[in-house]
Formats: structure tokens, sequence, C-alpha cells
């Protein structure tokens, strides 16, 4: 009898990276014979969900971001149609046969369909894609003083602290629902099978869970099909690909090359991008990109530029420049310094340091052939064992068995 699979993610179409995984190893799931039902709160369902052995279940609640007062208050913290949804749903599954695989609930599911998840007779995995099982922010991040955040999550620090993008008040609230998470569905404390996706994530979110919980690496999925390898040697551009926020290090990219005085592209939209074009009109900005769009970018890349001032827990952008034979420079307080193997495939620079940055920069627009030796090295080592969806799914199969096996059920 095919296993079971309830995916529970936010979100029925890819709006974000967790979705995009949750809905990509759905149909790879689907595909090798496995039956999935897929409990999201938002619509519409993405034409990936399409398939006869996936099962859609919608909560159909309405985002947070359009709700306001006490309606953003109260659904917010506890979407309790959407608990009842999931019960329906997995009462109606057989023991011994299904698993639970959590990848989001803070936007729309909220912890009350984690609690229906923990109450009904079925193992349960998670996917830690960000720092939301601890932190209230999500990422462990201080906004308003644009510095990665070291303190306890719901600590007497933590909470007399103003870090949110909004308000204190926001923040208050955002630490309800944390506290919520932990109190009523014992999220993290209680969940006893997690997939991470770098060293960096479980090392910070290692401490918010006990120590019989057993942690499983499983790459995400990258859709990526292999090409002639960038003669990145050839190209000027410096390239920045993401949003253009402050967290995501935009500016500080901007400054570094304005300093370095190279060639520079950025790649994306987001709220910082009037500003940085009216104080930098040197560099190149592209503007939003498709997926086809950052890979031309890509293409006329010397390097990518990876300044993300927060974590972060991989780097999909890194990923994808590797794979095309682009070398990487990566801060190195992120997740992505993993995939960087200093003076092989990329470099690192200090965290937050402009100048450090820029001498970087500088360096590597002189020397075409350190920018040829790494392209190639980041080329050879990323299709020597890149992560397909066939290993992913292969991957999430080893877990599933494993926690049905056990019989855990959190």
């Amino acid at each position: 009898m095919p296993l079971n699979v309830v995916v529970v993610c936010d979100y029925a179409s890819a709006l974000g990276g967790a979705e995009k995984v949750a809905i990509d190893s759905s149909r790879g799931l689907a595909e090798a014979g496995l039956k999935v039902h897929y409990i999201a709160g938002l619509g519409p369902v993405d034409a990936a969900l399409i398939h006869p052995n996936i099962t859609v279940h919608l909560g159909d609640v309405q985002d947070l971001k359009h709700k306001s007062g006490a309606d953003l208050i109260l659904s917010g913290l506890w979407a309790a149609r959407c608990a009842r949804m999931a019960a329906q749903v997995l009462a109606g599954l057989p023991r011994g046969n299904t698993v639970i695989h959590v990848h989001s609930w803070q936007r729309a599911l909220t912890a009350a369909v984690l609690r229906a998840c923990q109450r009904s007779a079925h193992p349960l995995v998670m996917t830690l894609h960000e720092y939301g099982s601890a932190c209230p922010n999500q990422g462990f991040y201080d906004y308003q003083r644009h510095q990665i955040c070291t303190r306890k999550a719901l600590g007497a620090a933590c909470l007399a602290t103003h870090c949110d993008t909004r308000t204190y008040a926001h923040k208050l609230w955002r630490a309800s629902r944390t506290a919520l998470q932990r109190v009523a569905a014992g999220m993290p404390a209680e969940v006893r099978e997690v997939i991470f996706i770098s060293e960096l994530s479980r090392s910070v979110l290692a401490p918010y869970f006990r120590p019989e919980t057993r942690w499983h690496a499983v790459r995400n999925p990258i859709p990526l099909t292999q090409a002639p390898r960038v003669a990145a040697q050839a190209n000027r551009d410096f390239l920045f690909v993401g949003r253009v926020s402050t967290e995501k290090g935009a500016e500080l990219f901007a400054a570094a090359a304005a300093r370095a005085g190279v060639s520079a592209a950025v790649a994306g939209d987001g709220p910082q991008l009037p500003a940085l074009r009216s104080a930098y009109p040197g560099l190149n900005f592209l503007g939003w990109l498709d997926a086809a769009g950052v890979q031309r970018a890509m293409h006329s890349a010397r390097a990518l530029v990876f300044p993300s001032l927060w974590y972060e827990t991989l780097g999909m952008s890194v990923q994808e420049a590797l794979a095309c034979g682009v070398p990487v420079i990566v801060a190195d307080r992120t997740a992505a310094r993993e995939s960087v193997v200093a003076g092989e495939n990329g470099v690192l620079f200090a965290h937050h340091d402009v100048a450090d940055l820029a001498a970087r920069l500088g360096e590597l627009a002189k020397d075409d052939a350190a920018i040829a030796r790494m392209g190639a090295a980041a080329y050879e080592r990323y299709w020597a064992d890149p992560p397909t969806l066939e290993r992913h799914v292969q991957a999430l199969q080893g877990v599933y068995r494993k926690c049905v096996a056990a019989g855990v059920t959190t």
C-alpha cells in the first residue's frame, strides 16, 4: 500500500522558498507513487499540484497581510477553521501508513493546525526553512539595528527589544504568537523529527529542541538543467540577486562596489531600490527577473556576491551561480558559507564589512586566472553531486520510513 504523506504548508502556490520546496517535493512524491494530501490555508492551487496522487485541501482563510485590527490579532493567532479541516483529513488516513510533513504554518494556518497534527495518530516531521519555530520575527535578526540577534527567543531581553520591521506592538503580537505555539502546540520542544538544510540553521535552532530530537539532513531540490560552463573570467559585472532590502545586504553590496570601482549589477526589487538607484547611478539595476532572466544575468556575471546581513538557511542564488560555473563571494556568517571552499570555488568576506567586501571585489576584478580557476571548480563540484528533485524525494522517503517505523507521534 502506498505511503500517505500529509504536506502542511501555508500556501498552495509558490509565493516563497518554503512553498516552492513543498510543492516541488509533493509533485515528486506523487510521481514516485506516494499518496499526497496537501493542506494549505490559501490558494490558488499551483499547476504542479494537479496530479492523480495529490489531493489539495484548502482552509480558504484570508492572508494575514490583508488583515488588520482585531481580525489580524485573533485569526492570525489561531486559525480554528483550518485546524478542523486538518483534523478531518488526518482522521481519515490509516495509522502506520501515514506521515505528516510540515513546511510552514505561521502566515495562514497558525499553530492551531500544528496542534491538530500532534493530536492525530500519525508521526510528524518538520523542515526548518527559516527560524520561526523559535524566533518571533522568524530570522534572529534585529531589523531596527540591522544586525544578527543572539538574544534567547522569548527571553526577557528578547521581549524588551523592539526588533520588528513595523512597531514594538507588532513585535509583542509576534511574541504572543510564538508563545502560543510553544504552549498550545508544543512547538518546537515536542517535535521529534526535524529536517534541516544547513548546519548553521541547525546550530542556531538546536537549543530550542529537546536532546532526543532526531535531525535529518535533506537538501532542498534545485530545478536546474546542466548547461555549458560560463566563462566567468570574460565577464565584468559582479552580481547581486535577491530582494533589494537592508537585511539582504543590497546597500552593503552597492557601497562596496562603488568603493572598489568595479562594474556591478543588481537583479531584484524591494524597498531599497529607489534609494539605491539614486545613490549609486553607476550600478546596473536590472529590476525583478524571472528564473530565465536570472539565468541570463548569471551568464553575464564575473562572480555572484551574497552579502546577506542575517543568517539565512541556504542561499539559493549561491547554488545557482555555482551550477553555472560562476564563483561566489559570500558573507562569512550566513548559511551560504557552507557551499564555499574558500579559494577553490569562491571567497568569504567579513560579515557586514564594506571595506573587506570592497577589497575582495577589487582583487577579483583584476585576476582573470583566479576567476577561471574558481569557476571551473564551482561547476565541477556542483554537478558531481547536484541536489535534484529525484535525490530529494529519495531522501524524504528514507526519513518517512524511519518516522513510521519508530511510530513517533510528537
